[in-house]
């Protein structure tokens, strides 16, 4: 596999978690406008029925995202993994770039976001009572 080819890899698995959780945000968007709505007033049962479904339809993309970030961390090995005589300065680049502290900074973001997202529907299904109108 030529370097081009990994750099590929490593682009189309961050366009594919992007895809992905714009998925999870949509899913968290309509959750919230089916809280206020109608869930609100649904039973326990309901609501219930209706987390478990999310959490479903959550816990897919998010596999799907674990997956393809699983990918990217295999690009990135591999572009290690080309001597450094032999690898472009892109290479060296993205490598260090990796290493640094925006990449571990957008990563506990992306995670917490999953989390807090999750939580906050949780709250909003469970907790959360709309005021009378």
């Amino acid at each position: 596999m030529t370097e081009a080819e990994i750099f590929q890899v490593y682009n189309n698995a961050n366009a594919a978690i992007q895809a992905l959780y714009g998925q999870v945000i949509s899913i968290n968007f309509a959750m919230v406008v089916a809280i206020f709505y109608f869930l609100n007033r649904s039973g326990p049962v309901i609501k219930t029925l209706a987390f478990v479904v999310y959490l479903i339809g959550t816990f897919m993309f998010v596999g799907l995202m674990l997956e393809e970030s699983n990918i990217k961390a295999m690009a990135l090995r591999t572009l290690a993994a080309i001597p450094a005589t032999a690898a472009s300065p892109m290479t060296a680049d993205l490598l260090g770039l990796s290493a640094s502290w925006l990449f571990a900074t957008t990563a506990v973001f992306l995670n917490g976001a999953l989390w807090t997202m999750a939580a906050a529907v949780a709250f909003l299904l469970f907790a959360w009572k709309k005021p009378a109108a």
